[in-house]
């Protein structure tokens, strides 16, 4: 076997590798910098975090609101069941067909 032939398929294989790596990651790679791109021009203008904030501030505002009702509707449901007399339970006699 020639000596040569060994390295001249590495730098073959090398070359096929780094060409088809280039192809596949230089769309990922570009699409990559311009959301990053896009990132950071959004950051520097502050562009969603206030109005998202106040969007969070009135939906937190909402279930408040909400949960208040629930604890409105809970008392009231308690002292509806505070005021009634328990429920009679039926004896074991009743229970066996009125047998003695």
């Amino acid at each position: 076997m020639d000596p040569i032939i060994v390295p001249s398929m590495i730098f073959t294989f090398v070359m096929v590798l780094l060409i088809g790596g280039f192809i596949l990651l230089f769309p990922i790679t570009r699409r990559l910098g311009e959301a990053v791109e896009v990132w950071l021009v959004e950051h520097k203008k502050g562009g969603g975090s206030r109005s998202d904030l106040q969007a969070l501030r009135g939906r937190l505002e909402e279930l408040a609101d909400r949960i208040e009702q629930i604890e409105d509707r809970q008392a009231f449901t308690e002292q509806l069941v505070e005021g009634r007399d328990p429920p009679a339970l039926p004896h074991a006699s009743d229970r066996a067909g009125g047998r003695h």
